[in-house]
């Protein structure tokens, strides 16, 4: 039986927040919480908002992980 939309939805954001617990850049500044990032790869952000989260990904191998997973 192939899962709903919902249930997919529900099933990534639960892996994105696991796989985003306690890390933190290079600098030490948090990652972003799963619903950023997911807002930041539906272009659902203000430009300031998207910047912050760009800016955090250039330096955090972890983020470049996720958000390549989501590409």
């Amino acid at each position: 039986m192939k899962p709903t939309d919902a249930e997919r939805d529900a099933a990534f954001d639960r892996l994105i927040a696991h796989g985003l617990a306690g890390e933190a850049d290079a600098s030490g500044v948090a990652c972003p919480d799963a619903d950023l990032l997911a807002a930041w790869f539906d272009h659902s952000l203000s430009s300031a908002e998207a910047d912050r989260i760009e800016a955090h990904a250039a330096s955090c191998s972890h983020c470049q992980q996720v958000l390549g997973d989501l590409a």
